[in-house]
């Protein structure tokens, strides 16, 4: 049960950061991003449930609960690397830059 408390604040930070970086990220295009976001995690919800029996039955229930924690440690640095880096990687992607581009025109 000590292994939920970690993966709960690490999916809510990864979730809260990723729903701010898209909107920040593609701008206009943010409800549509938001959308591929939204399709991409419930497809891999439903895929990972069947990964979740073989994980238990080889690791045992608390190494893969141990497991699972862990990695939501690791996957909680993710919102932290959006504050610092989100705007390094918007200039390093085209179609931001293009956006961008286009909002300035649009603005002056």
């Amino acid at each position: 049960m000590a292994a939920a408390i970690p993966f709960g604040i690490a999916y809510l930070l990864i979730f809260m950061a990723l729903l701010n970086y898209i909107v920040d990220a593609y701008e206009i295009f943010s409800a549509s991003a938001m959308a591929a976001a939204s399709c991409s995690r419930s497809m891999l919800a439903v895929a990972l449930p069947f990964a979740t029996a073989p994980m238990y039955e080889r690791l045992g229930i608390a190494w893969a609960c141990s497991l699972l924690g862990f990695i939501s440690i690791l996957l909680g640095v993710i919102p932290f690397m959006f504050l610092r880096y989100g705007a390094t990687i918007r200039q390093n992607s085209k179609f931001c830059r293009e956006l961008a581009a286009r909002k300035e025109k649009q603005q002056g």
